[in-house]
């Protein structure tokens, strides 16, 4: 998929109307790539000045 498509992109919208979360949407083929499910949970780190999101996956 190329890198600058309109499917690897999302928007950023307000979590709640008092805090200063935003929130924004996993494209679909990122969720059926990492096999990600409503529930789990997602690691958000800073590394070299980019943003990197790594899936969490539960101890089996």
């Amino acid at each position: 998929m190329p890198r600058n498509s309109k499917a690897d992109e999302s928007m950023l919208n307000r979590a709640t109307s008092k805090g200063g979360s935003l929130r924004t949407t996993i494209p679909a083929f990122i969720v059926s790539s990492y096999g990600l499910k409503e529930g789990g949970k997602i690691r958000w780190v800073l590394e070299n000045g980019k943003i990197v999101v790594e899936p969490q996956h539960p101890e089996k």
